[in-house]
């Protein structure tokens, strides 16, 4: 429990880090890059929402961020789905991790 509310601790792909998101609660990361994100169950998927304030070539823009874990009831293969919205259009990369027996 994270101040009142379910934490998860996941590695994450957003950040390329470990890192602790309160689920249905928007969590601020202040670091290299501000990134506000919300956690919340659709269904059995777990999805992360943000956004991420980003300063390049002298340009400030925002980039939108959407993960997607999901795991099927036997829990053999989890799907993570990340979409990012760049300037120069959106990108999406869907990685699939089975378990090894």
């Amino acid at each position: 429990m994270t101040n009142g509310h379910r934490a998860l601790h996941i590695p994450c792909i957003l950040l390329l880090a470990s890192t602790t998101f309160a689920v249905d609660k928007t969590t601020d990361f202040s670091g290299m890059w501000m990134l506000k994100a919300r956690t919340r169950w659709n269904k059995s998927n777990l999805v992360i929402d943000g956004s991420q304030q980003v300063t390049s070539s002298g340009r400030d823009f925002v980039v939108k961020i959407k993960q997607e874990l999901s795991l099927p009831k036997n829990g053999q293969v989890l799907t993570i789905k990340t979409s990012r919205t760049l300037p120069s259009g959106p990108v999406t990369i869907k990685q699939t991790f089975k378990r090894s027996p």
